[in-house]
């Protein structure tokens, strides 16, 4: 699998059922609650199909066996501070819709704000996408076929 950094003037881009498109000029995150991390990644969506996930990758090359668990939960939260963090935002999210720009809410995972320095989002089965630093609407994705359904990896 390759890297592939996003070119925010060419719009937005698709890895498998997840879409990733720069916010326009107006909008902002201002509200709504930050997605934790889970064992040093940042996972944007789960596969339903697959198990894959859509995740910003962290921490430590290969394994790591820590006897104090405190030591461990803070060398996990210090592996991505400040790169990238994933928010519900209700309000932003009525924003795009006041706008035009967003038609069915429950497709909506959220708001990323991403920082210098952070990973790409990564996928088993599809190439990583390097973010530049801003901040992003990240929506799943419907396909059409005689009747439309939900995407799943």
């Amino acid at each position: 699998m390759k890297i592939v950094t996003l070119d925010k003037n060419a719009g937005m881009a698709f890895q498998g059922d997840v879409l990733i498109a720069p916010l326009p000029h107006g909008v902002n995150i201002t509200s709504g609650d930050e997605v934790p991390f889970e064992l040093g990644a940042l996972v944007v969506a789960r596969g339903e199909a697959t198990g894959h996930n859509h995740a910003f990758r962290y921490g430590l090359q290969g394994a790591a066996l820590f006897r104090d668990d405190g030591l461990a939960r803070d060398l996990e939260s210090r592996a991505g501070v400040g790169a990238v963090r994933l928010f519900r935002d209700p309000a932003a999210l009525e924003v795009l819709v006041r706008k035009g720009l967003v038609t069915d809410r429950s497709l909506c995972i959220g708001f990323l704000r991403v920082e210098q320095g952070a990973p790409p989002l990564t996928h088993e089965e599809h190439d990583a996408i390097q973010l530049p630093p801003g901040e992003y609407y990240v929506s799943r994705k419907r396909e059409f076929h005689r009747s439309q359904r939900l995407v799943f990896d």
